[in-house]
């Protein structure tokens, strides 16, 4: 918006982009989100990762469903460790050790008990992501 000596507006002046692309690019994430989301319950698959600055986690809604926690609700690092039986946790945490220091990947299965005490078997497998320099 310009404005004449009075202070009055006099003019607009506006920008145009063209966002097909964009849009049509958000459509077709959204669809692969949502076939995701079916083949991970379908399959009981579920993905989680850890940021490594906080150590926060961060779960798919199935991880959650298979734990008998709400969707959408996730324990810190450590209550997800806690909640590996007590006789697999220590194999658990080194190999999850090994893939953040180290760059090992891991195929692993272990014993948990979940939100409701119920005893499941899971099968996790690691892998470590590295930024642009080759850090984990």
């Amino acid at each position: 918006v310009t404005h004449a000596v009075d202070g009055k507006p006099s003019q607009i002046i506006a920008v145009t982009e063209d966002i097909t692309e964009k849009i049509a690019a958000t459509e077709k994430l959204q669809r692969t989100e949502e076939l995701v989301e079916i083949a991970g319950n379908l399959a009981k698959l579920g993905g989680w990762a850890i940021d490594l600055k906080d150590m926060s986690m961060t779960w798919s809604d199935e991880v959650s469903i298979m734990h008998d926690l709400p969707p959408g609700v996730v324990p810190s690092f450590a209550e997800g460790v806690s909640m590996v039986v007590p006789e697999h946790r220590e194999h658990m945490q080194k190999v999850v050790e090994d893939c953040i220091k180290l760059g090992k990947t891991y195929d692993e299965e272990f014993q948990k008990i979940t939100a409701k005490n119920r005893l499941i078997w899971v099968r996790s497998v690691g892998s470590p992501v590295r930024d642009q320099h080759g850090n984990i």
